[in-house]
C-alpha cells in the first residue's frame, strides 16, 4: 500500500447520491491505499450541518478516513446568494493569491492545506464539479473550487481527475480549466457523452470508466426490509425516483416543466398499475425533491398500492433498490444504486440536467432504456417497463457483467498512473 492522498471534495448528505460518490471513491482508491491514509476534503466548512452530519456517516461506514473541513464555507441550503458571493470571492483571492506563493501565512495552516502538503497525489472526487452552466458560469466559483489542484501543481504534488461529467465550456473558464486538465496526471470521465464534448473543446483523447459510486459495496438488508414493512410493500414493486428540480439542485424547474414531469410519470405508474399486480413505491432520496415527490403521491391517495419514503442513506438506498422488480429513475445515483445491484433501470432526463443519464445507460448497453423528458413518449416508456419485466433475470445478469468489468478497468488504470 501507498502513503498519503487527498481527496477533493466530500459532498454533502442532502443528496445521497452526492454522498454516495465519497463512499464509493474511498472504496476505489482503498484498492491502492490503506483507508487511514485517506484524507476527504469537505465542500462545506467546519460550521456547516453538513459537515457535521458527513463527518457523522464517514464516522459510521468508514472510520479510517479522516475528513477536514473546506478553506471555503460555500453552502446553498443555509447561506443567501449575497453571502454565497462573498465567501467565493474570497475562495478565489486564495487561489490567485496562495497557489502562487505556496506556504505562506496563516492559511497555510488550515488542516485542509496541510492535508495536501502531506499527500502524494490529490484526487478530484467523481463528480460534476466542472459543468459550466447556466449556474455555474462564474469564474469565482471556478477558482475556489479549483484551488487545491493548483496548490498541488505549485508544490509538485501530482494530481489526476477520477470520472467527471463537463459540458459545454466557454471563454475564460476554458482557459482556465484547460490549463488544469491539461497539467494533471489523469482525466477520465464517467460517461462517453462528456468525453465526447470535452474531444471537441479541447482535441484530446482521454479515457471513460464509470461513476465511482458504482463501488459502494455495503449493504443494510435490516434497514431496508424495515422501511418495506413500515411502508406495506409486501408484494414485487417498482421503485420511482422523481426530479424537478435544476442541475445542482439550486433551483426548482417552472410550472409548466414540472407539471410536464408528473404527468408523463402518471402515465408511466398507471401502466404499472393496470397490467402487473405489482406496487410502486416513490422514493425521495434528495431533499430537494420532497414537494414533487409528495405531490405525485397525493395523487394516488385513494391508491393503496402507491406508496412514498424519504431515505438519504445510499447503503440504505442500494439494498432498497436491490429488492425492487425495476427503477424509474431521474436521479442518477438512484440509477447507480440500482444498476450496481443488478436491478433493470428506465432513466428519465431532461437535456439541462447534462449527459449523466443517457451516457452512463449507454456506457451499461443499455441505451435503449432512456426518455427524453422534453420529448416524452408514454408507448416508449411502457414498451421499455413491459421488456424488463420480461427479462428481468437476464438484463439483471448482463448490468451486472458490465459494470463488474469497468470497474475492473479503472482499478488497473489508476494502478498504473499513481
Amino acid at each position: 500500500m501507498k502513503d498519503k492522498v487527498t481527496i477533493a471534495y466530500a459532498y454533502g448528505p442532502q443528496n445521497a447520491g452526492d454522498f454516495a460518490l465519497n463512499l464509493g471513491t474511498i472504496n476505489l482508491l482503498s484498492e491502492i491505499y490503506d483507508k487511514e491514509n485517506i484524507y476527504m476534503i469537505s465542500r462545506f466548512g467546519e460550521d456547516s450541518p453538513d459537515f457535521k452530519e458527513s463527518k457523522r456517516l464517514l464516522k459510521e461506514y468508514e472510520p479510517d478516513v479522516t475528513l477536514l473541513p473546506c478553506f471555503f464555507d460555500v453552502d446553498r441550503y443555509r447561506q443567501n446568494k449575497i453571502e454565497r458571493s462573498l465567501n467565493i470571492g474570497k475562495a478565489a483571492a486564495r487561489y490567485l493569491y496562495y497557489a502562487k506563493i505556496p506556504g505562506t501565512g496563516a492559511f497555510s495552516r488550515l488542516p485542509a492545506i496541510k492535508a495536501i502538503n502531506e499527500s502524494e497525489f490529490v484526487f478530484c472526487n467523481s463528480g460534476n464539479l466542472f459543468y459550466w452552466n447556466e449556474y455555474r458560469k462564474d469564474l469565482a466559483y471556478l477558482y475556489g473550487i479549483l484551488f487545491p489542484f493548483k496548490y498541488a501543481e505549485k508544490i509538485r504534488r501530482p494530481y489526476g481527475f477520477l470520472p467527471q461529467s463537463i459540458g459545454d465550456i466557454e471563454g475564460t473558464g476554458k482557459l482556465i480549466l484547460g490549463d488544469i486538465f491539461k497539467n494533471s496526471e489523469f482525466l477520465t470521465f464517467r460517461e462517453p457523452i462528456s468525453k465526447k464534448k470535452f474531444q471537441k473543446l479541447f482535441d484530446q483523447e482521454h479515457p471513460v470508466f464509470i461513476d465511482t459510486a458504482f463501488f459502494i459495496d455495503s449493504h443494510d438488508e435490516d434497514r431496508a426490509e424495515e422501511i418495506l414493512f413500515k411502508t406495506e410493500i409486501d408484494d414485487d414493486f417498482v421503485a420511482i425516483t422523481v426530479r424537478t428540480a435544476t442541475l445542482g439542485d439550486l433551483d426548482s424547474l417552472d410550472s409548466k416543466r414540472s407539471e410536464n414531469i408528473i404527468n408523463g410519470l402518471k402515465e408511466l405508474i398507471n401502466h404499472v398499475l393496470e397490467n402487473y399486480d405489482y406496487q410502486v413505491l416513490l422514493v425521495c432520496q434528495t431533499k430537494k425533491d420532497i414537494e414533487s415527490t409528495s405531490l405525485l403521491e397525493s395523487m394516488y391517495e385513494d391508491e393503496d398500492r402507491v406508496k412514498m419514503i424519504e431515505e438519504y442513506n445510499p447503503v440504505v438506498l442500494r439494498s432498497l433498490y436491490e429488492e425492487s422488480k425495476l427503477l424509474i429513475a431521474m436521479r442518477l445515483h438512484s440509477a447507480i444504486f440500482s444498476l450496481s445491484a443488478g436491478t433493470p433501470v428506465l432513466g428519465i432526463y431532461k437535456e439541462e440536467w447534462g449527459p449523466k443519464m443517457p451516457g452512463t445507460l449507454e456506457l451499461l448497453n443499455m441505451g435503449d432504456y432512456v426518455l427524453d423528458m422534453s420529448s416524452f413518449d408514454p408507448k416508449k416508456g411502457n414498451e421499455a417497463i413491459d421488456h424488463m419485466i420480461e427479462y428481468n433475470e437476464s438484463l439483471s445478469q448482463e448490468i451486472l457483467e458490465n459494470v463488474n468489468k469497468i470497474k475492473t478497468e479503472l482499478v488497473n488504470f489508476l494502478k498504473e498512473k499513481v
